[in-house]
């Protein structure tokens, strides 16, 4: 829901699901995102999020996140190598063992992705869609530039 809530986050979803959905190299988004969800959850019950949502002060907009932030990670592995569904299960084995050992860089990698792939008009008409569809400008988004800013002093 957070991908789809969050206006800056949309136009990846949006990416995310073209990707899903492209002849021959379509995954099945629901199922990795389930298992993402499990990482994610597995990443948090470990202690491995708790200086970022410290940081934060927010457990679900951290975890929403670093949510987004392996997602983005799967889906730029998958588009870049050219995966196809056989290659899911290992896809998933590495993306959990990443998500273990490279917090701090899978966010801030995510972070620059977004500032520099989709424009401040493409996130206004994220917000104006959400608005439109929900009635409202979607939840509250986590500043983790500022995490990372922190983890690199």
């Amino acid at each position: 829901i957070y991908l789809v809530t969050t206006p800056e986050m949309l136009p990846f979803c949006h990416d995310v699901y073209q990707l899903s959905r492209e002849e021959g190299h379509e995954f099945p988004f629901l199922v990795l995102s389930l298992n993402i969800t499990r990482i994610t959850l597995h990443v948090l019950r470990d202690g491995l999020l708790n200086k970022h949502i410290k940081l934060e002060d927010d457990v679900w907009g951290t975890c929403n996140f670093y949510y987004a932030c392996l997602m983005y990670h799967v889906y730029i592995t998958w588009k870049s190598k050219r995966l196809t569904i056989q290659d899911c299960g290992d896809l998933l084995k590495q993306t959990e063992s990443t998500a273990r050992t490279r917090v701090s860089n899978l966010i801030s990698v995510f972070e620059k992705f977004l500032s520099t792939h989709y424009s401040v008009a493409v996130k206004q008409s994220a917000r104006e869609q959400i608005s439109k569809y929900t009635g409202h400008t979607g939840g509250k988004t986590c500043d983790m530039a500022r995490v990372t800013q922190a983890n690199e002093e």
